[in-house]
């Protein structure tokens, strides 16, 4: 297992530039709602970092660890925000943008940063050719349903996301419906579940899971050719827990299957695993 660090959010500026080792960006989801005062577990500022490890590439069972920073801002009581931080389903690191006025309702754009896939730890697919890093442009709608007024404020959501390549990686483009659920089991601790599926467009696929006839005789894999369609679904289990007046802390771990043709694939099927697993351990700071 190789390690490497992010320990700003500016450093993610510039993943485009330098290649950094061992990023395990998109796979510490953060729940820091714990403890919360206000709206449905949002606070004026939020910071942290999280440590997690996640697949050195979609589909591999090869892992990695990575530091990552996470934080989230808003006004006073106005339920807009501005997010960043790491996606685990997506395994994106995204900055989103809450522009809906309202409470419980969640509209936005969101820029997202897609690490490739290059210098991995299994030999055939690292005689694949390189995919750089990627820039994504989409944006998010999230809605949120109380199921009570108990102290529990237990809370399902349902959730839609998408972006496309802006910067000539893959030229493709995702989505991703989820739905989550949310609940106090203590005054500070809460947790949290998302179930997800992935759908990638055919430029997306044919990146990162198809092989053509050179390729297949310099890996050793066989030639494949990968469509559109869902390439994977999963579950994300999560515990925050606020042990401070302004501290919390969680830990997560996320189980996806990779499907379709990405799970077919030979860069999956053969020099990979169809069981992907992520998870990490975070801190933060509510202001």
């Amino acid at each position: 297992m190789r390690t490497g660090a992010l320990i700003m959010a500016s450093a993610v500026l510039a993943f485009g530039a330098t290649q950094v080792r061992a990023q395990a960006i998109g796979d510490i989801g953060v729940d820091e709602s714990a403890s919360a005062n206000t709206g449905l577990g949002r606070s004026n500022a939020i910071i942290g970092l999280g440590v997690g490890a996640s697949p050195d590439y979609e589909g591999s069972d090869d892992y990695e660890l990575g530091i990552v920073p996470f934080g989230r801002f808003s006004w006073q009581e106005y339920p807009q925000y501005v997010q960043f931080g790491p996606d685990s389903g997506s395994r994106t690191y995204q900055m989103r943008v809450n522009v809906m006025p309202y409470e419980g309702f969640e509209l936005g754009p969101m820029l997202n940063y897609r690490r490739g896939r290059k210098h991995v730890e299994n030999n055939q697919v690292n005689d694949l050719p390189n995919i750089d890093n990627a820039w994504e442009v989409g944006g998010f709608t999230r809605y949120w349903i109380p199921l009570g007024e108990s102290e529990s404020r237990p809370a399902i959501n349902v959730e839609l996301s998408g972006a496309a390549d802006v910067s000539d990686a893959y030229n493709g483009w995702w989505i991703q419906p989820a739905v989550g659920y949310r609940v106090n089991v203590a005054p500070t601790v809460a947790i949290t579940t998302r179930a997800f599926a992935d759908y990638a467009s055919g430029d997306y696929m044919d990146e990162f899971f198809s092989i053509t006839a050179s390729q297949s005789a310099r890996s050793g894999l066989r030639e494949y050719n990968a469509d559109a369609g869902f390439k994977d679904a999963g579950l994300t289990l999560g515990v925050s827990w606020g042990f401070a007046k302004h501290w919390f802390a969680g830990a997560n771990a996320t189980y996806k299957r990779m499907v379709g043709d990405a799970g077919s694939s030979p860069v999956t099927r053969n020099a990979g695993n169809k069981n992907q697993g992520s998870g990490g351990i975070y801190v933060g700071y509510r202001f």
